[in-house]
């Protein structure tokens, strides 16, 4: 992320001798003139350096499910409201615990959040981005039906995860017993991926575009989680400590954020 360093531009500035013969003082007091104008049309238009507030946000995918939070943030958009936005990339897992240890102010992982914060964790869901899915479960070539996942081995993130639940449903939509499919914990999606490839498993639960990479490999999309139900999938949680305390800077996010949903 771009940076503003205008104390080293201000360090290069030397300073003017000022001596008393009428050429070299009269040279001097027009370029202090000078000088001044440009300051003060530098600070009109924003060009003199702005105090940005960090804000670190918990992200756990590289997906385009954050896109709108993504271009909000290479615009510039949260820099407007005097906001420089720090993205950190943590599993689910991770970001819960940095959010209610106030490490970290804000998360975008909805489905764990919401399950934490119904067990007690001190945080509120704020903004969903969106309530589809961006999962799909892609499968070896050989499996063609949702059926045929019994006695399978499905790669997830990890066991009461956003994603195994959204595999007990597509489990439960095609009349498929839990207890007739296993389950391989693998972390977050770069290594589910890895495993499909290796055929350390037979199917995973990944996300979108993802299934357009591996299709020239033989592996199939099997099911869309967004054809068969909705869910806020990503959005906005904040600790409830931040809220109550600044408030205005929770505001500054959404703003920033509602802009970058705009712009797409």
């Amino acid at each position: 992320m771009d940076r503003a360093h205008t104390a080293g531009q201000w360090a290069r500035i030397k300073p003017l001798t000022f001596r008393r013969n009428g050429g070299t003082m009269r040279h001097a007091k027009h370029i202090i003139c000078c000088f001044i104008v440009v300051v003060f049309s530098l600070g009109n238009h924003g060009g003199l350096a702005q105090t940005l507030t960090p804000i670190h946000i918990g992200v756990s995918t590289n997906s385009a499910t954050w896109f709108p939070l993504y271009v909000a943030w290479k615009k510039g958009l949260f820099r407007e409201q005097g906001l420089e936005l720090l993205p950190v990339y943590m599993q689910a897992r991770t970001s819960l615990a940095a959010l209610a240890s106030k490490q970290i102010g804000y998360i975008t992982q909805t489905g764990s959040s919401l399950t934490a914060i119904a067990r007690g964790l001190p945080a509120r869901l704020v903004m969903v981005f969106t309530d589809k899915t961006h999962h799909v479960l892609v499968v070896k070539p050989e499996i063609t039906s949702p059926a045929q996942l019994r006695g399978r081995v499905v790669a997830i993130s990890q066991p009461g995860g956003t994603v195994h639940r959204e595999l007990l449903m597509i489990l439960d939509k095609f009349k498929i017993d839990p207890k007739e499919v296993k389950t391989a914990s693998l972390g977050d999606a770069r290594n589910s991926l890895a495993g499909l490839k290796a055929g350390n498993v037979d199917a995973a639960m990944l996300m979108t575009p993802l299934e357009i990479y591996l299709e020239k490999d033989g592996f199939r999309p099997l099911v869309y989680l967004k054809d068969i139900l909705e869910f806020p999938l990503l959005g906005i949680i904040v600790n409830n400590d931040l809220l109550r305390e600044k408030p205005d800077q929770v505001k500054k996010v959404l703003t920033g954020a509602l802009k970058g949903i705009a712009f797409t």
